[in-house]
């Protein structure tokens, strides 16, 4: 029976969150990597009956690369979407981000872009020079030295050739960082938002009945004072569950 279909963004996932216990890591204190893809598979699991609208099970995994460890107490950050689809089988790509934001770590990128671009500008002149020497076609260059000028032209490409492809990893790393700091402050003002509105609740409340007037039928009411308790106590834990479903607290 063929399904409609559906975007990719409709089943993607971009921020799952997990956080990494004790009895996740090893002896040197960094999580096992089983069950770093163990929580993966659960991800690619969600992705893949999202955008299916069945049960699926992981046939395969295509590669697998650990650029750094996660520690006990780090919060990880999924993020995973389908790359391509067949008619009875898909491919779910995932990615893992541990919420680090230190100054070093982006100090860090930076020192080592600052580097990259030192080679670049070192190697670069150095192509167009090896270049010129390796097709001369002056008497004072033998052959066999152009044999060498151009082994070593071909040694100054690959290194031009990585140098870019190392500064455009550090672009994407940088924007990673940023991007983590942006929604992790995010959250934070989500959490300061929900606590204010929290006890916005019983701020106006006693305000209401602070302004000391005569006339307030509820002041001379021998339950006023519990039932304003009650009130109040029932608004704050309504609220409260309103704003933790709704993942503000």
């Amino acid at each position: 029976m063929s399904l409609p279909g559906r975007p990719v963004c409709e089943s993607a996932i971009n921020d799952q969150t997990a956080i990494v216990f004790p009895n996740d890591i090893n002896v040197i204190g960094t999580l096992y990597g089983g069950r770093a893809m163990e929580m993966a598979d659960e991800v690619a699991a969600i992705v893949a009956k999202r955008h299916s609208g069945r049960t699926c099970v992981t046939l395969g995994i295509d590669s697998v690369r650990f650029l750094a460890p996660a520690r006990r107490g780090d919060i990880l950050i999924f993020k995973a979407a389908v790359n391509r689809v067949w008619r009875t089988s898909m491919e779910v790509g995932l990615k893992i981000f541990a919420e680090d934001f230190r100054k070093d770590t982006v100090r860090k990128l930076y020192d080592l872009k600052r580097e990259l671009t030192r080679l670049r500008m070192a190697v670069s002149p150095l192509q167009d020079i090896l270049g010129q020497l390796a097709r001369s076609r002056s008497t004072i260059i033998d052959e066999e030295s152009q044999l060498y000028f151009r082994d070593v032209h071909d040694h100054t490409v690959r290194i031009n050739e990585v140098t870019d492809t190392l500064r455009e990893m550090l672009t994407a790393a940088m924007s990673v960082n940023l991007s983590l700091v942006t929604i992790q402050q995010g959250e934070v003002v989500k959490r300061l938002a929900g606590w204010a509105g929290l006890l916005a609740a019983p701020t106006l409340i006693t305000s209401w009945y602070g302004m000391n007037f005569e006339h307030m039928p509820e002041l001379h009411s021998r339950h006023g004072y519990w039932v304003i308790i009650a009130a109040t106590l029932v608004l704050c834990v309504g609220l409260w569950a309103l704003l933790k479903r709704a993942k503000w607290l």
